[in-house]
Formats: structure tokens, sequence, C-alpha cells
């Protein structure tokens, strides 16, 4: 028997074979029938507003490496938890499960780089949706003694200012996938060391797989063809 965190295996034609962390099973479809809104960007800023309350702050949890890349759309939907640092890589699972259980298009946008004043890698994820034709980037965001938010910017995410910032300031890879899983198979913190040491020797193959990632996601309908020529690739 398969293990409850993956559910069904989906069926070769099934889209949802591309996902792992993201898919939608019995708890994420529960959670975004209570999701009314009329149009794409309401329903964005409903999920939004849903994944906040399931996935609070509390900075005194600080990095969970155990946790980190290993909680699913479907796990995160079961119950409130809090989370610390680096808290967008669940709260992305959760809000791109609910999105594409409400039929809204969504998928996974990943920025790392290496941070040099801290000599460390830093990820930072955000969610890439469809809204009236357009992509919008949702980001979740909290800062020390700041009330925990997000925010809906229209264009991908290399638009949004703070991924400009770090574009200009660091080395800063952007890449996207179904989720988490398919962006160098990461799924625990372990993995995610493991992708960024390729990434320091190899970028350009890191490079290559990611154009044709985003061309497979195109080709199979995760990023609807309206919107492939706003995706920078």
């Amino acid at each position: 028997m398969r293990p409850p965190r993956f559910g069904p295996k989906p069926a070769r034609t099934d889209i949802q074979r591309f996902r792992r962390n993201t898919r939608v099973f019995g708890k994420v479809s529960a959670l975004s029938a209570g999701v009314k809104g009329e149009n794409a960007k309401q329903k964005v800023e409903q999920v939004a507003d849903l994944v906040l309350k399931k996935i609070p702050i509390d900075w005194r949890i600080g990095v969970d490496k155990m946790r980190l890349f290993k909680r699913s759309a479907e796990q995160a939907a079961m119950g409130k938890k809090h989370i610390g640092c680096l808290h967008c890589s669940e709260r992305c699972n959760l809000a791109i499960g609910l999105l594409n259980s409400l039929k809204v298009p969504a998928w996974l946008a990943r920025e790392i780089y290496f941070n040099q004043d801290k000599k460390k890698w830093e990820v930072h994820d955000y969610v890439e949706t469809v809204v009236k034709g357009e992509v919008h980037t949702l980001v979740f965001h909290s800062l020390q003694n700041v009330l925990d938010s997000y925010a809906v910017f229209e264009g991908p995410f290399e638009d949004v200012a703070v991924v400009k910032a770090h574009a200009a300031k660091y080395k800063a890879f952007h890449f996207r996938g179904a989720d988490s899983q398919q962006i160098g198979g990461v799924s625990h913190w372990k993995q995610f060391e493991q992708f960024t040491s390729r990434l320091r020797e190899n970028p350009t193959k890191e490079i290559e797989k990611n154009k044709r990632r985003v061309q497979l996601m195109i080709k199979e309908g995760i990023i609807p063809e309206e919107v492939d020529y706003q995706i920078q690739n």
C-alpha cells in the first residue's frame, strides 16, 4: 500500500504525476471548498489568507531542517501547525495544492543564491499563477515584529522587487517546477544540499534542465500556453 502521504498513484495521463508534495487529495479538496472567490484574483487572495491561518509563524522554531521541503499540501491541510524560518516552502506547497484544486493554474518558482555575507546557500519559494491571462506572483513574507502577510504581484517572480534585489547583489538562479520534487528531486534538506552542490559545480547543466522542465510544463498544461511568452526561460 502506498503511504497516505502520497495517496493513490496518478494515472499515466494525469497531470498530478508531475507533482509530489502539491498533489490534490481529500484534505486539500475539502479545505479548498471554503474558498468562494468569484474570480481568480479573489481565489488567490483567499487561498493566501487560508495558508497563513493553517501555517502561522513562530520564530522560536528557527530553521527546522527535519521538516523543510518535506510536508506536502495534504499534510499541511490536516491541521494548524506553526513554522519558523524558510516558511515559504511549505506555504507554497499548500497554496499550489489549493489553487490547483480550484482549477487555478499554479506552480512553484524557486530562487537560489549563495549569500556571500553569511557564507551559505539561501532559497526563497514563490507561487506563480494566472489571473486574467497574465502571470501573477504570490509572495509569502514575514519579518520579526511585523505582522505575517502576503502580496500578489503582477508579472513573473523575476519581476518582484525582492527577487530583483537578490539578483543584483548575488548570482541568483531561478527555477520553475510543478513543485519542489520536480526541481532537482528536492523533498528534504539533504537533497537540497545535494542540489546546491550540483548547482555550484555545473550551473549550466541545471539551467538547461530548467529550460527543458519549463517546456514540459507548458506541453503538459501545468503552465498554460496562453502565458508561456511571459515566462523568462
